[in-house]
């Protein structure tokens, strides 16, 4: 199943070019099945099963790596070729992934003009020129969050958002189902409901602390010293090594949008040769993209 079938199966509904009358019938309820539909079939599944594998070992290690990359997905992706190239945008690392949804409830919001998708599309059309696919943050979890059987102004917020996403759905409609353009479910970082701090760690933190005076702050921002230098680096481990997961999942191309990050990720590389390195989940998250293709975009 692609994910415009996906999403027209959890609707109920077949998208259309303009999705604002039936979304603004839909009552509380409906809204609500909409949400548990979309979490029973992304996070309840993905929790659910990682969580089996970490009960069945002490850790999750690099020899058990490969069953947390093949958990169940809530819709296909297909393999990629050897030659494609396929960037994943993820929701907190890229400047582009805002306008996209990513990592935030602010997507589709109702003061655009609903039907205005001309910057999305010119975005996705700068990516495709040198990409053969891209994979999106799929904002279905955070468009969905405040629905409720309460009343409020949320829930008329969060019709109009989602009925605006169905839109520029169906506007690249024929992308979507020939897999050109593909999503991933942000649930696995969003925090709410899922593992806490699954992709911090507290050993890279400890290591930084020892490299304070080394790292090169001042190339990410001149008006940084030293003494922030720790923070900044652990605070952009998690989401970095939660991309690495991710392209290694959906077997997609590394891509930054920010020289910034390249500073980080070899800083975080140094780390993964270091003594410090404990073999874990944290540590080895990455290792199988280490070969994957980096990029500015």
């Amino acid at each position: 199943m692609n994910y415009y079938s996906f999403i027209e199966n959890i609707t109920g509904h077949r998208l259309i070019e303009s999705n604002e009358k039936w979304m603004v019938k839909i009552n509380n309820k409906e809204l609500v099945n909409i949400r548990e539909r979309y979490h029973e079939n992304t996070v309840n599944k993905f929790i659910t099963y990682l969580s089996k594998i970490q009960n069945s070992r002490s850790k999750v290690n690099s020899e058990n790596y490969s069953d947390c990359l093949s958990l169940p997905k809530a819709y296909d992706y297909p393999t990629s070729l050897t030659y494609e190239h396929c960037p994943l945008m993820h929701g907190i690392l890229h400047r582009d992934a805002v306008i996209f949804g990513g990592d935030g409830s602010d997507a589709f919001n109702i003061n655009e003009q609903i039907n205005d998708n001309a910057k999305r599309i010119n975005r996705l059309k700068f990516y495709l020129l040198y990409s053969h696919k891209i994979i999106l943050p799929d904002p279905m979890f955070y468009l969905c969050q405040y629905f409720s059987l309460e009343t409020g102004p949320y829930i008329k917020k969060g019709k109009y958002q989602l009925a605006a996403f169905f839109n520029f759905l169906y506007e690249i409609r024929e992308l979507v189902k020939s897999n050109v353009i593909l999503f991933y479910p942000q649930y696995e970082h969003s925090g709410v409901g899922f593992h806490s701090k699954l992709f911090g760690n507290e050993h890279y933190e400890n290591w930084l602390e020892n490299r304070a005076e080394m790292l090169d702050i001042h190339a990410i921002n001149p008006k940084f010293d030293s003494t922030t230098a720790p923070y900044l680096f652990s605070y952009a481990q998690e989401p970095i090594t939660q991309l690495f997961f991710f392209c290694s999942r959906y077997k997609a191309s590394i891509y930054f949008d920010s020289p910034r990050h390249e500073i980080l990720v070899k800083e975080y590389l140094k780390y993964a040769a270091s003594s410090y390195n404990t073999n874990s989940f944290k540590d080895c998250v990455f290792l199988p993209t280490m070969n994957a293709e980096f990029c500015q975009a």
